[in-house]
């Protein structure tokens, strides 16, 4: 079901270089209350506490840069933030490295596990924040156009009023 909120989701998710490769990759626009205004596809549900948890990190970073931020369970490891304004989180997740000369046969590996770094930006609106996802890979610049993204889109969002 669409929402009005639908657009600016999109524009948090837009792909930057035009060639393909996107930076942001999920994105979510919540409510200091916790309540999803919009969320791209594949981004996580937010488990109980956890949006609460952010828009205190925003304000104080004595819980968060100890123990992480967390998001649909996932823990991010909190990396920078500015107090009121901006948190940024990094989890990495191993996955399976795919035996490429197995053809045909499911769920091969082989040479052990492929890291992938995933990193979450969340800048604060005034009724909200803003919430972004994204890999490492790929786009060279990826974490600073991403990053840079998310905060204009809240921005925006501040300036139009909410």
């Amino acid at each position: 079901m669409a929402t009005a909120w639908d657009g600016w989701v999109a524009a948090v998710s837009y792909l930057l270089d035009g060639e393909g490769g996107g930076a942001v990759e999920h994105a979510a626009i919540v409510g200091d209350d916790g309540s999803i205004w919009g969320a791209s596809a594949g981004f996580p549900a937010l488990l109980d506490g956890e949006a609460a948890a952010l828009v205190k990190g925003f304000e104080d970073f004595s819980e968060i840069a100890p123990n992480g931020m967390r998001l649909g369970g996932a823990k991010y490891t909190f990396v920078q933030g500015q107090e009121g304004e901006l948190l940024r989180g990094v989890r990495t997740v191993d996955l399976p490295a795919v035996d490429e000369t197995a053809e045909g046969q499911d769920g091969g590996t082989a040479g052990g596990a492929v890291r992938q770094q995933w990193m979450l930006v969340c800048k604060r609106f005034g009724g909200g924040f803003v919430a972004g996802l994204f890999s490492e890979e790929g786009v060279a610049g990826k974490k600073h156009a991403a990053s840079a993204h998310v905060e204009q889109v809240a921005d925006s969002l501040a300036e139009a009023g909410y």
